[in-house]
């Protein structure tokens, strides 16, 4: 029997105030601007979408691709149902031809199942990808990064999508309580980005 449940993924953008112009925001709440122009808006969640799986589902990695925003199975055993997963976005705003250092961190990231704080799915990484209207620090053509290795940075174009995908661990079939999982939920912590002048 194919059981199914939904995850998704709130993103919390920390910008911690400095003498090098960061500021903070999360999800659903309010942007704290500074006064040397950069700021973030239009923080949109990552959704892993629903996936179906087997009680002898093996479990293991689930990823989003960041080319079409569809879930795909890595090693999980796990069915996502197409069209129900999304990138996440950040929009970051900034003076052009200023360079941005893009980072994130997914060490405290997981979610939680509605209802059950104690049952949690680990986000393993996130990636980031800022798209061709901006210019990608030199020698990386991939225009992206991760938050377990590879920061990014890029050259403002005055206004730039990050978008964001990811990977999950996720549990053998047998290990799994179906239902609706989030960061947002009691028992989630979510995915931080940091984006800072350089």
């Amino acid at each position: 029997m194919r059981k199914q449940f939904l995850l998704s993924s709130v993103l919390m953008c920390g910008l911690p105030w400095s003498i090098i112009a960061e500021e903070s925001a999360e999800l659903s709440a309010a942007v704290v601007f500074s006064n040397m122009g950069l700021s973030i808006s239009n923080v949109q969640p990552v959704n892993y979408g629903s996936l179906t799986f087997e009680q002898n589902s093996s479990g293991g990695y689930l990823a989003l691709n960041m080319a079409t925003g569809e879930a795909m199975d890595v090693s999980s055993g796990y069915t996502p149902v197409a069209n129900t997963s999304s990138l996440g976005n950040i929009t970051v705003t900034s003076t052009v031809g200023e360079v941005i250092d893009i980072s994130c961190d997914v060490s405290n990231t997981v979610l939680a199942l509605a209802g059950n704080p104690s049952v949690t799915i680990s986000v393993y990484d996130a990636n980031h990808f800022v798209p061709l209207s901006s210019s990608i620090g030199a020698g990386d053509p991939r225009r992206d990064g991760n938050c377990t290795a590879v920061s990014a940075s890029y050259t403002s174009a005055g206004s730039d999508d990050v978008q964001i995908g990811g990977f999950l661990v996720l549990p053998p079939g047998n290990q799994v309580q179906p239902g609706f999982y989030s960061t947002s939920h009691t028992g989630g912590s979510p995915i931080l980005f940091t984006f800072t002048y350089q």
